[in-house]
């Protein structure tokens, strides 16, 4: 379970993990009833209890503050994953990591969510975060979120290797830094990018040496054609609707990846045999495929069982999971259960390789997940509303 805290000392949002812990007493009142002697000679694996039991963090936060081995032993589960935000706690929590390096070394994430600095911190503010960023030499996921080109750059002198990349912003500079990070995984670009931003403008350039492992990719199409292209990226997720004409055109260099595309998510305007007919045609190996119709588009009931889509369906050979966010009210009424499952065994019928399906729907909080069940050999319906 993922739980996002504040930390009272310097005041910067920590994330967290940890594993729930049984409804038994309360660990506050345990570590309450503990002398600072008693802490002082308590052997690691009584701190790691107490830590993963205790949920309130004001009280571990007093504990490490009382005694400096509890401190050693609650310090990488605080500091692990942070998160710097647009506020003077942030720049709190920058000049801790600067001036501590033992804390800045357990760092492993950090999300910079800076979108709205301009008013409040721009541009000291900004200089000590992005220096607490660089000083963290075993930082391996990183997500930026800015709008300043100048503070991309102050980042491309550092000693970390990432292995995860979110950035707002897609230019030059942030293609620059991608040609200093071998070890990226996974690349995610969440911005407009040049062409949106501005209506016009060039794709920014990358190296081809750049990203050799780089194995899924998150961003807009024109992105993704920047990217994808000599890399072995086997997911792809595209945001923003894609026509059909201009996904004929991009998935020829989409399947230049150097491995097979086996994951694809994208939204579309309709939901049509072509599309299926096009994707078979240059992504064999699609094993995860995930489509989201625009709001503005309703989908027919009939056009979902339709024998020319389900013909389509069929050229998927590998397809395992199918997801399908979409407006289709007669999918989602009151008998819903029967109206997807008849959706699902024809399209089962001709995909036989199908073992998961998700009807989500773009209008109301529904999104029914269905699973083939190999020992009843029939489909099965998860759903909480």
């Amino acid at each position: 379970m993922t739980s996002t805290t504040l930390l009272q000392d310097h005041g910067a949002t920590a994330t967290y993990a940890k594993t729930a812990a049984p409804d038994r007493s309360s660990p506050g009142i345990l570590v309450g009833q503990l002398s600072l002697s008693h802490l002082a000679i308590f052997p690691n694996e009584m701190f790691d209890i107490i830590i993963s039991h205790t949920t309130d963090i004001k009280t571990l936060l007093s504990l490490g503050q009382c005694c400096r081995a509890f401190a050693l032993s609650v310090n990488p589960w605080l500091y692990s994953s942070l998160k710097f935000t647009a506020s003077p706690k942030s720049i709190k929590l920058a000049r801790t990591l600067t001036r501590c390096p033992p804390k800045a070394q357990l760092v492993t994430s950090i999300v910079a969510d800076l979108l709205d600095i301009e008013l409040i911190l721009l541009p000291a503010g900004l200089k000590f975060i992005l220096a607490a960023i660089v000083c963290c030499p075993n930082l391996a996921s990183l997500s930026v979120v800015w709008r300043f080109q100048w503070a991309t750059g102050r980042i491309l002198t550092n000693a970390f290797k990432l292995y995860h990349f979110t950035t707002f912003q897609w230019n030059q500079t942030v293609s620059q830094f991608l040609e200093m990070q071998p070890c990226i995984q996974d690349l995610r670009i969440v911005g407009p990018g040049p062409n949106h931003a501005r209506g016009g403008g060039h794709e920014p350039s990358l190296n081809p040496s750049a990203l050799p492992r780089l194995s899924s990719f998150e961003g807009r199409l024109p992105q993704a054609l920047t990217v994808v292209s000599g890399r072995p990226v086997s997911s792809i997720s595209l945001y923003g609707a894609v026509t059909l004409p201009n996904l004929e055109r991009a998935l020829p260099e989409l399947a230049k990846s150097t491995v097979q595309i086996e994951s694809l998510s994208l939204q579309v305007d309709d939901l049509s045999p072509e599309l299926f007919t096009l994707v078979s045609a240059y992504l064999p190996r699609l094993s995860r495929f995930e489509l989201r119709i625009v709001r503005s588009s309703t989908v027919a009931y009939s056009n979902l069982t339709s024998k020319s889509l389900c013909e389509a369906m069929s050229l998927l050979a590998r397809l395992e999971y199918f997801r399908i966010r979409l407006r289709c009210p007669q999918l989602f009424w009151e008998h819903f259960y029967h109206k997807q499952r008849d959706v699902i065994l024809d399209w089962a019928c001709q995909c036989p390789s199908l073992k998961k399906v998700v009807f989500e729907s773009s209008s109301e909080n529904k999104a029914p997940e269905w699973t083939f069940d190999e020992e009843a050999m029939d489909w099965m319906c998860s759903y909480d509303e």
